[in-house]
């Protein structure tokens, strides 16, 4: 895969091809990135499909029937497939959902109806919306089968990126993954706005599964997380969920799923139940290993909108007099923290293991972080 356009072929509706393994059929099992995906080359601008027809057209001008541009979140793959992105990055995908001619679940892959593997892969500067009850995530927008997801991380590089969202109506929307029925994602991490009817930081709603060595970071505007604000460019509440609905720093909701050696940095509109701060809605089936090895470090509001956040926080912080000996690089959004390093455990320190110490986002803290009792945040009079 080296551009958009090859990226968008492997969906079989798109590029034509029939998967399986009959005369005139392609047995393809697996592709690899070769080239970074990013804004310059935005082919997939061209593709929508059509209402009546159902058959996917190629806009010469490369809009949607109301001028708008859009990318065709990828379907239709082969019944097993591994995506290897061979630690490439892809780069401002753009999917509204209001502007699209089929109401679909969207990420830069849409519904992945078979067994589906990503591996190695940057995500970068994602806007993602859909409308009603569909699925939105940076990777997946809604796993019917077997998910595997290793080291991928999604996060945002502008340096004012206040107008991307993941975000879905009414549906899962997740950082990484909208919905899953049966996911193992680990190495993985999520530094981006989610909004859904349930939401989590790295995954909306996974049905069973497990997650290890992950983490979904935060956003703060001058050191605090900001609740509640209308035209503050940074700061706003991480994950956000419907009224009524569920919302999680890691995981919005979670059934039969085993956490462990994972985290959240993430604030959280959940009516400050700091429990919900790690998962949201968490089911008597899941099993968090461990429970030194998971924490939650952001912040909540509850009824009053009075901060909320956990009484055990301050017992994950790492020891000061060693953060500046880490040998780690800053991968924060916010300036306020340009002079500090993330204080609490990163994925490397927390499992010590030498394969997280080999990938640059487990090994650093993507996104920012509060610390309690130090500054108070702003809220609406």
């Amino acid at each position: 895969i080296s551009n958009y356009r090859h990226l968008e072929n492997l969906d079989s509706t798109i590029s034509g091809i029939s998967y399986g393994t009959g005369e005139k059929q392609v047995n393809l099992t697996g592709a690899k990135q070769v080239e970074d995906l990013t804004g310059a080359d935005k082919r997939w601008a061209g593709f929508i499909e059509h209402t009546i027809s159902k058959t996917v057209v190629d806009k010469a001008n490369g809009k949607t029937d109301n001028g708008e541009k859009n990318y065709y979140p990828v379907c239709n793959l082969p019944s097993t497939f591994e995506y290897n992105g061979n630690n490439r990055i892809i780069d401002g995908v753009v999917f509204d959902g209001s502007k699209a001619t089929v109401a679909k679940s969207a990420g830069l892959f849409g519904t992945a109806s078979n067994s589906l593997t990503v591996r190695d892969l940057e995500l970068r500067n994602f806007d993602i919306s859909v409308s009603g009850a569909n699925h939105a995530g940076v990777l997946v927008g809604n796993s019917q089968s077997t998910l595997n997801v290793t080291n991928v991380v999604a996060y945002n590089v502008m340096e004012d990126d206040s107008a991307l969202e993941i975000q879905s109506q009414s549906g899962s929307a997740g950082g990484l993954i909208g919905n899953a029925s049966n996911a193992t994602v680990e190495g993985s991490a999520a530094a981006v706005y989610v909004r859904g009817g349930t939401a989590g930081g790295l995954i909306g709603t996974v049905n069973s599964g497990n997650v290890t060595n992950s983490y979904s970071g935060g956003h703060t505007s001058n050191g605090n997380f900001l609740f509640q604000q209308t035209g503050t460019p940074r700061g706003r509440t991480n994950v956000i969920a419907g009224i009524g609905r569920t919302a999680g720093g890691l995981i919005g909701s979670a059934d039969s799923v085993t956490v462990s050696s994972s985290y959240s940095a993430s604030s959280v509109d959940n009516n400050g139940i700091t429990d919900q701060l790690l998962i949201g809605n968490k089911k008597d089936s899941v099993t968090i290993t461990d429970a030194n090895r998971n924490y939650f470090a952001g912040w909540t509001m509850n009824t009053e909108r009075e901060i909320v956040y956990p009484n055990l926080w301050m017992a994950d912080l790492a020891d000061n007099t060693v953060l500046t000996n880490r040998g780690i690089t800053k991968y924060n959004y916010d300036p306020f923290w340009a002079n500090d390093y993330y204080p609490f455990r990163t994925i490397a320190e927390m499992t010590g293991s030498s394969a997280a110490q080999s990938v640059w986002f487990l090994k650093n803290h993507v996104g920012d972080w509060a610390l309690p009792g130090i500054r108070a945040d702003i809220v609406n009079d």
